[in-house]
């Protein structure tokens, strides 16, 4: 699926791989999720031009976003039905725990910011913090971590279709300013195959 990109040369850094172990040893399901986010977002930093030297940080941060989850249940991660609200403030926990894990490693700003807010909006009703104020990088992480969640199966559902998906996330758009061009990049995705969990 990959081949030779930034995410593989990323993976097999000495500083990453414990990180990717970690992630894998826990699910691989979770580990096919974080590399499809990785994958998703460095086709759309390569799309948008961004400068070399601040790629490794973005696709880094993708592909560690969900670190946070490895301290959770597993049965909670991989619950074949919806979670309720007490089991959902669980989990809400894991961008936090995930930013506590890294913050104190050789990772940038911008990977950090992906960590710890991949699932906040302009709007303040994201988690774990209610935040208004994150990097476009992570806005570009954030909007890759639905589209592949959407689109995959799930424990408690079957995968959208690519056209399905970005109807779903048409609410989520509406939630960001400055992402019109990142949105008709993901549009472009239809035929984009992505790795499937087990």
């Amino acid at each position: 699926m990959i081949g030779n990109t930034l995410l593989e040369r990323i993976e097999s850094d000495v500083k990453i791989r414990p990180f990717i172990r970690k992630i894998k040893s826990y699910d691989e399901n979770l580990y096919v999720h974080s590399t499809n986010v990785a994958y998703l977002t460095e086709c759309i930093i390569d799309a948008l031009g961004f400068p070399i030297r601040s790629k490794w940080d973005i696709v880094t941060g993708a592909l560690l976003h969900d670190i946070g989850k490895t301290f959770l249940p597993f049965d909670l991660i991989n619950k074949p039905s919806y979670l309720t609200g007490a089991e959902m403030a669980i989990v809400k926990n894991h961008p936090g725990i995930g930013y506590n894990l890294l913050k104190d490693f050789e990772l940038g700003p911008v990977a950090l910011d992906i960590v710890l807010h991949h699932h906040e909006d302009e709007i303040g009703e994201g988690y774990p913090h209610g935040s208004t104020d994150m990097f476009i990088e992570t806005k570009i992480v954030s909007v890759c971590d639905k589209y592949e969640a959407i689109r995959s199966d799930r424990p408690y559902k079957n995968g959208y279709t690519h056209e399905q998906t970005m109807q779903a996330l048409e609410y989520m758009f509406n939630r960001y300013t400055d992402i019109e061009e990142i949105k008709e990049i993901i549009n472009s995705f239809e035929n984009l195959q992505l790795a499937e969990g087990m």
